[in-house]
C-alpha cells in the first residue's frame, strides 16, 4: 500500500473514532436534557431554576447533534469521496 493510501486509511480510523465520540457526546445530551424535561414535568420547586436548565440541556443537546452531523459529514467525505476534511467547516 502506498504511503497516501495509508494516510487515507488513517485518517479514516481518525474521524471514525471522532464520529464515535461525537455520537456518545450525543447520547449524553440528550439523556440530560430528557432529565431536566422530566424535572419540570416532576413539579420542581424552583419552576425558573428548572426551565433554564431545560434550556441550557436542550442548547447543549443541539450543539451535541450539529457536532455529530458535522463529524459524519465529514467522515462520508473521507470514505465516499476522497476528501481531507476542512475542519473549520
Amino acid at each position: 500500500m502506498t504511503g497516501a493510501g495509508q494516510s487515507h486509511i488513517g485518517l479514516e480510523d481518525v474521524w471514525r473514532a471522532r464520529v464515535e465520540q461525537a455520537r456518545r457526546n450525543y447520547e449524553t445530551a440528550k439523556s440530560e436534557c430528557q432529565s431536566a424535561r422530566r424535572t419540570v414535568k416532576d413539579g420542581a420547586r424552583f419552576q425558573t431554576e428548572a426551565d433554564f436548565a431545560v434550556r441550557i440541556a436542550l442548547y447543549k443537546e443541539t450543539m451535541a447533534l450539529h457536532e455529530y452531523a458535522r463529524s459524519i459529514r465529514i467522515f462520508k467525505d473521507i470514505v465516499i469521496k476522497g476528501e481531507c476534511p476542512d475542519e473549520s467547516v
